[in-house]
């Protein structure tokens, strides 16, 4: 079978079972890429989330936003930054600062006499950046960045040997963009947003009047999706395809070993299959009147005395 038909025989069963928290064989073979520091299915689909839109043609704004294009408009989009303004007032004397507040200014006089002719209360516009839709914005570029420190480290030090991330690392790539957003932008720099965006604030700020927080909250919610593995067919299809077979795409690599799990665990009644926790080569075990079964990946079973 061609990887193409191995991908289409698999994507369902790949997204039936890791909704259901199943150990998917292969994620971390060194087979995937033995550079790539992929640990787990958190790992693998954080990968996905930076390649989403590889390879496609600048369309301007996106009404359903990939990370890739939404990174080409960000150097332009970037100048604009959302702020939020207030007036601060500031007694001052021997001059005039702003506008003077003479409502102030003459309660000021009405309580301490009028003294001093040169005092007055002024007020001055103020600017705040830390507002919900930089939050989300800075959010979503320091996750975007922790991929690259973490499962992709080593393509950062060797663009040459990832031409598949060739967006990302070609010099001026999309890294530098973030560096230079992240390192250089003295008003995203204040911004120190939580860990985990709620809910309420993303969906106000995907109500955002500006393309650059209305798409970076979507990106970010569908970036939460797949932390919690909220999966359709055509995202399964789409990280079995440009992730789990490289680099041996021809080949198609670990992807027909998971072909034949998946293929085996069907013909065992759905209520006996027992799903077994990360950190295992053991897929999955069923007992039936006859015995118990255990399927393991890319290893052989540890043999207890009976």
């Amino acid at each position: 079978m061609s990887p193409g038909e191995l991908v289409g025989e698999t994507a369902n069963s790949f997204h039936t079972y890791v909704g259901k928290g199943v150990n998917v064989p292969g994620i971390s073979d060194e087979a995937t890429d033995p550079n790539l520091n992929i640990e787990g299915l958190q790992s693998l689909l954080r990968i996905h989330f930076v390649l989403m839109g590889s390879g496609q043609p600048f369309s301007g704004e996106q009404a359903d936003p990939t990370l890739v294009q939404f990174m080409k408009a960000l150097p332009e989009r970037i100048r604009r930054l959302q702020r939020s303004t207030y007036k601060e007032s500031e007694l001052v004397t021997g001059g005039v600062e702003g506008k003077v507040d003479w409502e102030e200014t003459i309660e000021m006089y009405a309580n301490q006499g009028f003294i001093h002719k040169s005092r007055f209360v002024c007020s001055q516009p103020q600017a705040e950046y830390d507002t919900a839709e930089n939050r989300v914005l800075v959010r979503l570029l320091n996750e975007i960045m922790s991929i690259f420190k973490n499962e992709l480290e080593f393509a950062v030090d060797q663009p040459d040997d990832y031409m598949w991330l060739e967006e990302w690392l070609t010099d001026p790539g999309f890294i530098d963009t973030l560096d230079e957003v992240l390192e250089q932008n003295i008003y995203l720099q204040s911004i120190d947003p939580p860990s985990r965006i709620p809910q309420r604030e993303l969906t106000a700020v995907k109500n955002s009047r500006r393309p650059l927080y209305r798409e970076a909250a979507k990106l970010l919610e569908k970036y939460y999706a797949l932390q919690n593995r909220n999966l359709d067919q055509n995202e399964v299809e789409d990280i079995l395809t440009n992730i789990y077979i490289r680099p041996n795409t021809d080949q198609g690599g670990r992807l027909f070993e998971l072909y034949w799990a998946f293929k085996i665990m069907e013909n065992f009644p759905e209520h006996q299959l027992q799903i077994v926790k990360a950190g295992t080569n053991l897929i999955a075990s069923c007992s039936v009147e006859e015995g118990h079964y255990e399927l393991y990946h890319f290893s052989a079973p540890t043999r207890h005395p009976p």
